[in-house]
């Protein structure tokens, strides 16, 4: 389950509407509702959250909060650490990137205690990913690359490969070209030799965009359609909508404006379904940019649409931010209240030792001198 639950952060793969309507997801929140054990109820919440997180990042933060406060109270350092990178993430796709980085950096602490290696990379690379959000760009970079490191020396290579995916993105967002293709090529490689294929889309994603920024556009092509799968459900997800979008703006560039239109309108598709807004906002802006020459009041429709849901957006981010600090900053408390009293109760009890042990001794040296005298 702790694996299931780190490459859900990498893939997206329960972004899907269906994903989260599906049986199994069901008989997990029958399944809750009824397990004995705590460390149980933990794991469980913490897969229902990163089940919600891309989608509902709202419904995400409630069950990962859920899952942090049992966790603490029952010393689960693994589902505690769990349910820290969950609330963090979908902070962090709902816009919230301070609150989301403070969360990374208390969940990196904490795998420094416990040396939890695994646990470690993922958070360094997911605070990587939050300052790309921010647009800290070599931050980024220094962190995805221990990241790496950190995967190549654990042996993990699916996890080193989806980390790759993710420097080819940063080197392309720092205007990088070049670096990025070498890490392209690179990755390519070692994906070629991978047991498990699941990082596929997220490289192939990554190395599209790059071909895409260097003008080889059927390269790129060849790897976004790559991304894209045959079947419908698994098609909803972040890396399929975003495959769709440069497609889109591929097919803008060549002058192809029903192509761009198709393209556009199943990224859009795809985002409405998932209540992914900034994919939305994107999709609406572009149309607007594609209609404005032909039909200036389609793209004004298109314009008042990608406002509404910046807007809305933004209010979003601002409630579960509020929201959230609070929360976090209770439970931070009552962490450290705890810590306290048991620092507090340990003192007693060290007190209580040392003073019973002086009178002991005492006694001792008392017994000691009347049997000398006698």
């Amino acid at each position: 389950m702790k694996r299931l639950i780190a490459i859900c952060f990498f893939l997206g793969v329960c972004q899907s509407p269906g994903f989260c309507q599906t049986p199994w997801l069901d008989s997990l929140r029958h399944q809750l509702k009824s397990a004995q054990y705590d460390t149980l109820r933990v794991m469980q919440m913490n897969v229902i959250g990163t089940t919600y997180m891309f989608q509902r990042p709202d419904s995400g933060i409630y069950y990962a909060s859920k899952a942090l406060s049992l966790a603490r109270a029952t010393g689960f350092v693994q589902g505690e650490v769990d349910a820290l990178r969950i609330l963090a993430f979908s902070l962090r796709e709902s816009g919230n990137h301070p609150i989301a980085l403070q969360i990374n950096l208390k969940c990196l602490k904490i795998t420094e205690e416990h040396n939890l290696l695994h646990d470690k990379a993922l958070t360094l690379s997911q605070i990587g990913l939050t300052h790309n959000s921010a647009g800290d760009h070599p931050e980024a970079l220094d962190l995805l690359k221990e990241a790496k490191g950190m995967f190549d020396s654990i042996q993990d290579p699916s996890f080193s490969v989806m980390t790759q995916s993710r420097l080819i993105d940063t080197y392309r967002l720092m205007g990088q070209y070049d670096s990025a293709l070498y890490y392209s090529e690179i990755a390519i490689n070692e994906f070629d030799m991978l047991q498990e294929k699941w990082p596929q889309r997220g490289l192939f994603l990554a190395v599209g965009k790059v071909h895409k920024m260097t003008d080889n556009y059927p390269l790129a092509i060849q790897y976004l359609q790559k991304v894209i799968p045959k079947d419908t459900l698994s098609s909803i997800t972040n890396y399929v909508s975003e495959a769709y979008y440069n497609l889109a703006l591929i097919q803008r560039d060549l002058n192809n404006v029903d192509s761009s239109m198709h393209y556009l309108n199943r990224s859009l598709f795809n985002a409405l379904n998932r209540g992914h807004y900034p994919q939305i906002i994107n999709a609406y802006r572009t149309m607007a940019d594609i209609n404005e020459s032909q039909d200036p009041v389609i793209a004004n429709k298109y314009n008042k649409l990608a406002i509404a849901y910046k807007d809305s957006l933004e209010l979003m981010g601002k409630s579960v931010a509020l929201e959230t600090f609070v929360e976090f900053d209770e439970l931070e408390r009552q962490q450290e209240l705890a810590a306290a009293e048991a620092e507090f109760q340990n003192q007693l009890r060290t007190n209580a030792f040392l003073g019973g042990s002086f009178t002991l001794i005492v006694i001792a040296l008392l017994l000691y001198r009347s049997n000398s005298a006698k």
